[in-house]
């Protein structure tokens, strides 16, 4: 376990992807876990890892803090619409989301 989150981590840190895709992967075929615990654990995650690998890019002067803030307005209110749909949602089609748009972007990055 702790050498995939090193893996995983070092993904984070030079491309910023990985946390969230990577993380729900694992979580979908290696665990029992409801899929509402999965989204919940996943994002739990990624805010702390994202958070170390942007203090580290922020002690490096590598972000655009005002850009950061106007990307936030959108998603915001679609992060609370999300989380508390996650929770009404039965197990089986919120998997099936996820392992779609985990496969949708990952067809989409090869193109």
């Amino acid at each position: 376990m702790a050498t995939f989150g090193l893996v995983v981590g070092f993904m984070v840190g030079i491309t910023s992807i990985g946390s969230g895709s990577v993380i729900a992967i694992f979580l979908l075929i290696f665990s029992n876990m409801k899929s509402k615990d999965i989204v919940g654990t996943d994002i739990a995650h990624a805010v702390l890892l994202t958070g170390v690998a942007a203090m580290g890019h922020m002690s490096l002067g590598t972000i655009n803090l005002k850009l950061v803030l106007n990307l936030l307005i959108g998603p915001l209110p679609g992060v609370m619409m999300g989380s508390y749909l996650a929770l009404l949602l039965p197990s089986k089609p919120l998997k099936l989301g996820i392992a779609s748009l985990i496969i949708i972007s990952g067809l989409k990055s090869l193109a």
